[in-house]
Formats: C-alpha cells, structure tokens, sequence
C-alpha cells in the first residue's frame, strides 16, 4: 500500500497542469481591474483617480484585446491616428503613434509565441532586412552617425512591426476590419483639416493647409502622402461594391478624402492620385465608373480650393520650390560615394560637400533633405542601397500576385497596388521610407496575402481555379 502511494504522489507530481489561456488572462484581467478600483477610490476627485477609473472601466478590456486580437487593439488605433502623426507628440522625441507601433509590435509577438501559428512571409521581408544590416554597417564610414542613429531608431521599429505582421495569420473579416480603419483614419483627418481650413486657421501665405499644435507640424506633402492609401482603396471600392450602402459610403469617403487632397495643394500627392487612377482603369473590370468617379472628385476638390492649380503653373520658375537644384546637388554628391554610400543619414553633410560646384537657378541653402527617395538613397547608401530600396518596392507591389482575378480580394490586390505605385511615385518629391503611412500600405499588403495564405489548401485552390459554372 505504501509502494503504491509514493508511485501515485510521484505520478501526481510529474503531471502538468494545462491552463487555459483564456483563464490566465481573465485572472489577469480581474487582478488589474480590482487594483485599479481599489487605487480610483483612494485617490477620487484627483485627475490621477479619473486615470484609474479609466483604467478599471477599459484596462482589462484592452488588455483581453491586446492578447488575443493584436489587430483591433493596439494595432487599430495606431491605423486610425496615422495621418496625425506628427500632432500627437507627449515629449520631444516621441508620439503617441510611435508608442503604440511598439505596443502593436509586442502584443503580435506574444500573440505569436502563444498561438504558435506562423505563415510563410514574403521574400519582400528578406530585402528589408539587407536593406536594414547596409544601414547599420554603413555607420563604419558614416558623414553623420548622430542623425543617422536617430533616423535608424523609426526605420528600425517601423520595420519591426511590419516584420511581426508579416508572419501574422489572418481572416479576412479581421482584414476587412482594418481596412475600414485606415478609411477612417483618412476621413477624419480630412474633415479636421477642411474645418481649420475653413476657419482659416492653420493656412499658409499660399493657400496651403498646415496643421499645427503647441509643438509640432503636420508638412501639407506629407498630410495629402498620409491620405493616397485610403484613397486607392475608397476608389476601389466605390466602384466595385455591389451594394448600394457600400457604395454610397465609398463615394463619401471619396468626396471627404478628394477635399482633404486639395486643402493640401500637394503636387507630388494629386499625381499620385492621378497614377493611381491611370493603374486601376487599366486593371479593374470598372473602368467607366473610375474615370467617372475620378473626375467628379477632382471637380468637388477644385471647388473647394480651386488655387491648387496655380501651384502646378509654378512648378518649373520655383524648381519644385527648389528641389530641382537639391536633386542635382544630389548627383553631384552621388558620383563621389557611388558604391556605398555616405553613410545612412548623412546626405545633409554630403550635400553640404558638393554644395558649391553647383550652379543653382534658385538658391536652396545649405544642409538640405534629398526630397526624393532614390537620390537620398543613392547618396548615402550607394548603387548598392538603391538596387535593394527598388528591389523591395518592387516586392510589396508584386507580393498580392497570389490573389487570382476571380477571387473575393482581387479589388483589394489592385487597390493595394496601386497605393504602391503612388507612394512610390510621392517618394520622387518627399522623404517617406521613415513614415508611418509607407509601412503601413507595406502592413496592408502584408495581411491581404496572409489572409490568401490562412486559408485551407483546397480552398485557395478552388479559387485559382477557373470557374466550373461557365463550362457546363
């Protein structure tokens, strides 16, 4: 009897205990929600007891959110605050967008690590990460380390969070979800930008919105670039949705995103938006409700602020308010560090360098920014940086081939796409491979194929396939 005891203890003592994980997390949620009451009770009437009640009301919520579906939260909030990056500052060298692309980061690798499911990721994440290691090796002969570590640091958390997304398995309606998360994103942002328009706060000497707080500025380039991928994929929709709902709903948001373009007076944005119009009349079976659509929304932003034209009829007096002289600069600067570069994040002092053996027919000063991806590219990090910077644009608008025309997710693949084309084109104007807007196109095209990939093997087979209907 005693032998046969100690077996059983020995047993019971080897035995795991599985505990599920939707236990462990509502125990963890009811453990912060009693502290967080407990801490609002003592401290009521304080702005620190409204934090806490906050906190005891949501805290739990999200933090069931975070761990189970890192998509809607953090990571959907951070799609919804994209185009007011650079207003939500809380210290001098962060926002709140920033924090919660590390928050989205960490909840998707635990999410990850406790699933244990993983899709196959693109070969678009392997020339980021050449790109990356070029970035840090090239600090061995760097101009500019100081600027450089600062620009690696976003670069490097962008990256981040792209690269745990793109092992993320995804449904589509969670898909879906986000989606209608960055529409919204844009039309807020929109419609906050045409109300301080129209009050005329905010508006430069030329007609041109500049959103401002007490510390930071949104550059108008960048607010209209914040606004092309909700407007690829709005003008998608609007023109392939069966419903009448949907399309309704489509053509608004075309309508508010088309105001919130104008009230920005982008050239590099309006053609972008032209190139994507051009992209998806060629690929979409809609074609004369695009051109259609397409005309009306330039109409109703014309009339809105019709002065943005006249910023088009002084592209080539102002050089494209001077980048024209940066850009040859550039290449001055180009042909003396063609292999490897100057070094990431050092074109200013490159610039600086090549600045005087250039005649410039409109003076740009010293210490600029390239203002286009492929010259700042080029300059710091050589013909070898540039090849891999074309490379992966080049995979993120070629990773959706996988999604057939005859498939559900096709409207969205060209949508995509298109916003690829137009980012990259807003790249030939503006310094974007460090904001939030590029990568999260990148993200978007990252969970369409993943979503393609998620499904039963049968399935994604039946949907490559023709059609049985049309042979019987």
């Amino acid at each position: 009897m005693e032998r046969e005891m100690a077996l059983s203890l020995s047993s019971l003592a080897r035995m795991r205990v599985r505990i599920p994980a939707t236990v462990l997390v509502t125990l963890v949620m009811v453990v912060l929600a009693v502290a967080a009451a407990i801490g609002a009770i003592a401290l009521s009437g304080t702005k620190t007891g409204f934090v806490l009640s906050l906190a005891a009301v949501l805290g739990p919520i999200t933090l069931y959110l975070a761990l189970v579906r890192p998509l809607l939260f953090p990571f959907g909030i951070f799609v919804l605050l994209v185009p007011f990056d650079n207003l939500l500052t809380f210290s001098t060298a962060s926002t709140l967008t920033r924090g919660l692309a590390i928050l989205s980061g960490l909840a998707i690798a635990v999410f990850l690590l406790r699933t244990r499911r993983f899709v196959k990721p693109d070969r678009g994440l392997i020339v980021w990460v050449a790109l990356l290691l070029l970035m840090f090796v090239s600090f061995a002969w760097s101009y500019d380390t100081q600027a450089g570590a600062a620009l690696l640091m976003t670069w490097t958390q962008l990256f981040l969070l792209y690269a745990a997304i793109t092992f993320l398995p995804v449904d589509e309606r969670t898909l879906r979800s986000v989606v209608s998360l960055v529409l919204a994103g844009g039309v807020l942002a929109s419609l906050y930008g045409a109300y301080v328009f129209h009050a005329g706060l905010d508006v430069s000497n030329n007609g041109r919105l500049f959103l401002t707080n007490d510390e930071a500025t949104i550059d108008p380039n960048h607010f209209a670039a914040a606004l092309i991928l909700p407007f690829a994929i709005a003008l998608s929709a609007v023109a392939s949705a069966r419903r009448l709902p949907v399309r309704l709903f489509a053509g608004v948001t075309i309508a508010i995103l088309a105001i919130g373009l104008a009230i920005a007076g982008s050239r590099g944005g309006l053609i972008a938006c032209a190139a994507i119009m051009v992209y998806l009349c060629i690929r979409s079976r809609h074609r004369v409700t695009l051109g259609a659509i397409g005309l009306a929304g330039a109409a109703l932003g014309l009339a809105f602020h019709g002065d943005v034209l006249a910023r088009f009829s002084t592209a080539m007096s102002s050089g494209g308010a001077g980048r024209a002289d940066i850009w040859r600069v550039g290449l001055v600067a180009f042909r003396e560090h063609w292999l490897f570069g100057a070094g990431f994040g050092s074109f200013p002092v490159a610039f600086d360098q090549a600045f005087l053996r250039v005649s410039e027919s409109y003076y740009t000063s010293w210490h600029r920014a390239p203002h286009n991806i492929l010259i700042g590219t080029a300059v710091e990090l050589g013909i070898v940086g540039l090849v891999i910077l074309c490379l992966g644009w080049w995979c993120e608008f070629r990773a959706l081939r996988i999604v057939p025309p005859n498939d559900r997710l096709y409207e969205l693949r060209i949508a995509l796409e298109a916003a690829v084309i137009g980012l990259f084109i807003s790249g030939f104007f503006l310094d974007i491979m460090i904001r939030k807007y590029v990568w999260l196109a990148f993200i978007l095209v990252a969970l369409t194929r993943n979503v393609v990939r998620s499904r039963p093997r049968a399935r994604v087979m039946m949907n490559t396939l023709p059609s049985m209907e049309h042979r019987t």
